[in-house]
């Protein structure tokens, strides 16, 4: 379900992953990238760190939540992530990632 609906998106020099996430989700703080990533089929293996060039998978967000199944698989992969920034000591990635996660 994760890749119904989705798009293409070639990363440009001064994207963040968070900037392409508010700018296909405009309702979206930004915090759901990791959906992103989870579509992109780990092209994307550090979410500060992405190169003009990456070819990434934009998926159609509100139907993949809509699906219990995908929406418990982006529930769990945020949960993930938020754990990298707590290695990074990154407290407010970390909270807005397992905040988003909880309303799920």
């Amino acid at each position: 379900m994760i890749l119904d609906g989705a798009r293409s998106y070639t990363v440009v020099y001064g994207d963040t992953l968070s900037a392409i996430t508010r700018r296909s989700y405009p309702k979206d703080s930004g915090f759901y990238f990791p959906v992103i990533m989870l579509a992109s089929n780990h092209v994307v293996l550090d979410p500060d760190f992405i190169l003009p060039g990456m070819k990434l998978v934009i998926p159609d967000l509100r139907a993949n939540l809509d699906n219990a199944v995908t929406k418990e698989k982006i529930k769990l992969y945020l949960l993930e992530i938020a754990d990298i920034y707590t290695r990074k000591g990154d407290v407010k990635s970390e909270k807005g990632l397992r905040d988003l996660s909880a309303t799920l």
